[in-house]
């Protein structure tokens, strides 16, 4: 009987084995692959804007309206494909080489804030930053995260004002609570959860830049740490997305 169940434990091992071989060679295919369409889509989307600039060009001042409008819109499409491959690539990229260590995420933010200096001096937002802590973290996912929130409050600002955009963190239940909160057009609370549905807009394509990846790679931060990101649904005037993560000792 005993040796029967070392039979069987052996065969297991054997099994699991193979199994956990299995996966990481299909994970290095599926990388492989990824990288392949991914670069060959890029070039195909280079070589079409090649051909476009060149029949611009070749043929600036000769062609009717109707053919300039066929050229824009096909340059527009293109660019919008090079957006789309672009930010596939970024997503897949969250996470690797994950390395948690102190980050002081009050210098992060100025960081994040010199980045997008041209965008926040065209709007004249103006920002509150809270007492933001140092906290065990990815530093360079955790930039993402923020250039998101950031840039989103940045880009879905309300007409009428210049974006006020405030940032404070606090402890709940042994986890670190970041809010940032701005003053735009606001998001409707039935839209909660769809959100952070990759590629998922609100508003019309064209209306804003973008391809509703952003708040998508935010929740894949938060997950690589343990986290968690939501819209504070209290007032839809308003946007307020917070996120908490653990304090890591």
């Amino acid at each position: 009987m005993k040796g029967k169940l070392k039979e069987e434990w052996e065969l297991n091992k054997f099994q699991d084995k193979n199994l956990i071989d299995t996966i990481r060679q299909l994970e290095e295919e599926q990388t492989q692959i990824n990288y392949a369409l991914s670069h060959d889509i890029k070039e195909s989307i280079r070589n079409i804007n090649s051909f476009l600039e060149l029949i611009h060009l070749k043929y600036e001042g000769r062609l009717d309206h109707g053919m300039v409008n066929y050229l824009t819109l096909i340059t527009s499409t293109a660019r919008r494909m090079e957006g789309l491959v672009n930010d596939i690539s970024d997503f897949k990229l969250i996470g690797k080489d994950f390395n948690l260590k102190e980050v002081d995420t009050g210098e992060l933010v100025k960081s994040v804030m010199k980045e997008l200096s041209i965008e926040i001096s065209y709007c004249c937002a103006k920002f509150d930053l809270g007492t933001l802590p140092t906290l065990q973290c990815d530093e360079r996912s955790m930039r993402l995260l923020f250039k998101v929130l950031i840039n989103n409050a940045l880009k879905f600002r309300n007409k009428d004002r210049s974006p006020h955009i405030v940032m404070s963190s606090s402890i709940h239940d042994g986890m670190m609570q970041f809010s940032i909160k701005d003053n735009g057009i606001g998001i409707d609370p039935k839209f909660d959860q769809v959100i952070f549905d990759f590629f998922r807009q609100l508003h019309p394509r064209g209306a804003y830049a973008g391809n509703g990846v952003g708040l998508a790679m935010a929740q894949k931060v938060m997950r690589l740490h343990g986290g968690k990101i939501w819209l504070e649904t209290s007032n839809s005037k308003n946007t307020e997305f917070k996120f908490k993560l653990p304090m890591y000792d």
